[in-house]
């Protein structure tokens, strides 16, 4: 898998997966990602946040989106699994 094609600093819904509520980058351990994968996401996502296209530090409003958008995501993945059976 060729990741640095994959993660791209202007792909906002990938990145927002892997910002928790308060807006920190969630960790290895939590986001199973392996280290390579793991700072080319931090890399992105702090160039994103130097860019302005995210913020520093997440508003309420902005959180519950979050959180809406992961649960939309964890629902698909599951969608998907019982799909396949």
């Amino acid at each position: 898998m060729h990741s640095r094609k994959l993660i791209d600093y202007k792909n906002i819904k990938l990145l927002y997966r892997f910002i928790g509520c308060q807006g920190k980058i969630i960790p290895r351990r939590v986001s199973r990602v392996a280290f390579a994968v793991q700072r080319l996401l931090s890399a992105a996502i702090q160039k994103v946040r130097i860019l302005a296209l995210l913020p520093f530090v997440e508003n309420k409003k902005r959180s519950q989106k979050v959180r809406m958008l992961k649960q939309r995501i964890k629902e698909k993945k599951k969608e998907k699994r019982y799909k396949g059976r």
